[in-house]
């Protein structure tokens, strides 16, 4: 991230993932380490329609790109 983050800091964010899926709202994560510019979040509110689309989502990044 270009915006500095600290552990333990709770943020909204805002996933966008390529097409054809639309941007998810993760409306509380909390920072869970932090290394330079990388961090890991923890998802602690969710919706159900948001979390389904994320989890649609993580099952197509194993997936070889469609020619």
């Amino acid at each position: 991230s270009y915006t500095p983050v600290d552990s333990g800091m709770e943020l909204e964010v805002r996933v966008y993932p390529l097409d054809p899926y639309s941007p998810i709202k993760v409306d509380k994560a909390s920072v869970r380490w932090v290394t330079g510019r990388d961090f890991g979040l923890e998802f602690l509110n969710l919706e159900a329609g948001e979390q389904a689309q994320l989890q649609r989502f993580i099952g197509t990044l194993g997936e070889s790109p469609k020619n």
